[in-house]
């Protein structure tokens, strides 16, 4: 891995704020054509409780900004090799002998990418009654494109490794609010602090929709998967299909439910 950083900072008066962020990031986990990513971030910041016009309100308000901020990161999160066919050795027998042989153990990917991180951000903070009372409203929308899996292969392919993909897109968007109280009862201090938060997710895109035949079958079985660890284990935590949210439940409909029970006359429903 080898990265180059830049950043350039500009404030005019306390008032006005800017941050302009580049990296240019390589990972000898892609091949020579995708190796390398450059990922921009921009923000900017308006103190409102500096103008002239908030004169009348400093009373209340010690602080009140407004900031906006856009930025993308990189995720290299593939095996080291995975541009590569990765080979290994495989024991078997032959006329009653063992013997050694040289086989393929994962197949190459050499249009292997960045994961890519997009993130919108919109903000309000303040601090008011002589800095006791405090808060935050915070909005986010990121997504995350090409995310690096290994997708299922058909068991034809034998022993070998499914290659490693950019299949995946994941948006997550939602809002955070914070609230803090500072003060003091005699000369005992405390602050009080709680915040709440909203989380929407979706996968945006995956092996495809899935759809409900006029028969009555689908095609679950082909669009989704299940979460998995990065050591490959799977996670009790539901399915992934495009068009919903991570990790949900999926199960069949009962529409009627008959119990049977036995009587010394015979059976009742």
């Amino acid at each position: 891995m080898r990265s180059f950083f830049g950043r350039v900072n500009y404030d005019y008066k306390s008032k006005y704020l800017f941050e302009f962020n580049l990296r240019r990031d390589g990972s000898s986990r892609f091949g020579t054509e995708s190796r390398w990513g450059t990922f921009l971030s921009v923000s900017a910041g308006w103190r409102i409780s500096e103008e002239s016009f908030f004169e009348p309100l400093k009373g209340t308000f010690q602080n009140l900004k407004l900031r906006a901020s856009w930025g993308q990161l990189g995720n290299d999160a593939a095996g080291n090799y995975d541009y590569h066919s990765l080979y290994a050795i495989y024991y078997y027998s032959f006329g009653g002998a063992g013997m050694t042989t040289l086989g393929r153990e994962k197949i190459a990917n050499p249009n292997l990418k960045w994961e890519e991180t997009d993130v919108k951000d919109i903000a309000l903070e303040g601090i008011l009654l002589n800095g006791r009372a405090s808060f935050e409203i915070d909005y986010y929308d990121k997504l995350t494109t090409g995310i690096l899996t290994q997708p299922s292969i058909y068991l034809s392919a034998g022993n070998i490794e499914a290659p490693t993909m950019n299949t995946a897109d994941v948006r997550n968007r939602g809002m955070e609010v914070a609230l803090g109280w500072n003060d003091k009862i005699g000369n005992v201090r405390y602050s009080v602090k709680g915040n709440f938060a909203y989380n929407f997710n979706r996968v945006e895109k995956y092996l495809g929709e899935y759809q409900v035949y006029a028969d009555g079958t689908n095609n679950f079985g082909q669009v989704s998967a299940q979460n998995k660890e990065e050591d490959g284990s799977i996670k009790e935590k539901g399915y992934l299909v495009e068009g919903r949210k991570i990790g949900e439940f999926y199960t069949k409909k009962c529409i009627k439910v008959m119990v049977l029970t036995s009587t010394p006359m015979g059976l009742s429903i």
